[in-house]
């Protein structure tokens, strides 16, 4: 049995699980979605960008000092993307992630990082993005873009399009030099998980996380991670 289709089959299974009931907390149809990424990419590709956006904040941890109070609110920043920005506005209205509120941000320099918890950098500021990375990770902020070769430059999740489809690709190292946990959950679900020079394994933060559904995880274990390989159980 071909075990690297049947990996690649589950994988978007868990993606399109994992959005259905993203899309569903955010107030939409998935199937109506669904269909949209199918057939006519522009109609929900900002819906769906924004409303992962707002789902990647309840599966990453900040150290406790990036927030001012207890209840001091998530900041999501964004920079390029004004109808993504304004979407997300309209997602986390009223909503709550980690017992904290949800801001958004409009970011128009690299000094507006202050208090920032995720920063977007869409592809209307790309040619600011060399900038704008390297001013974010010098804080403990998830770098979000949406950008050819995002990773290699610099961020820690990038968007990227596979069969007119949105997806994410992540790389751990820039999360960890950036003080921030992301959850094996969320890992499951990535396109591609970058961990140093080690592709493609799927790397998998060792959290108290529940494994993954219908796969094992195995390969190399350390005090603090795992580099693993999804396979059929």
């Amino acid at each position: 049995m071909a075990i690297e289709p049947m990996r690649k089959g589950l994988r978007s299974a868990l993606v399109w699980l994992w959005l259905a009931g993203l899309l569903w907390a955010s107030g939409f149809v998935f199937s109506t979605h669904a269909a949209a990424q199918a057939e006519d990419v522009s109609v929900g590709e900002t819906q769906i960008k924004a409303a992962f956006l707002y789902k990647f904040t309840g599966y990453v941890e900040w150290p406790k000092s990036s927030f001012k109070d207890p209840d001091s609110p998530i900041t999501i920043g964004i920079l390029g993307a004004d109808e993504i920005a304004d979407e997300l506005r309209r997602i986390v209205s009223g909503r709550s992630v980690q017992n904290r509120g949800l801001t958004v941000a409009a970011i128009n320099k690299e000094n507006d990082l202050t208090g920032v918890h995720v920063l977007f950098i869409g592809r209307e500021a790309t040619a600011r993005l060399p900038r704008l990375i390297e001013a974010a990770r010098q804080r403990p902020i998830l770098i979000v873009t949406d950008a050819a070769d995002g990773l290699e430059r610099g961020s820690i999740i990038n968007f990227v399009m596979v069969k007119r489809r949105v997806q994410f690709e992540i790389a751990v190292d820039a999360a960890e030099k950036a003080g921030l946990t992301l959850s094996s959950r969320l890992l499951s679900v990535a396109l591609r998980v970058k961990k140093g020079d080690i592709e493609p394994a799927l790397y998998l933060a060792h959290l108290s996380d529940p494994g993954l559904p219908a796969s094992t995880c195995v390969g190399v274990a350390s005090k603090r991670n795992s580099i693993c390989k999804l396979r059929v159980s």
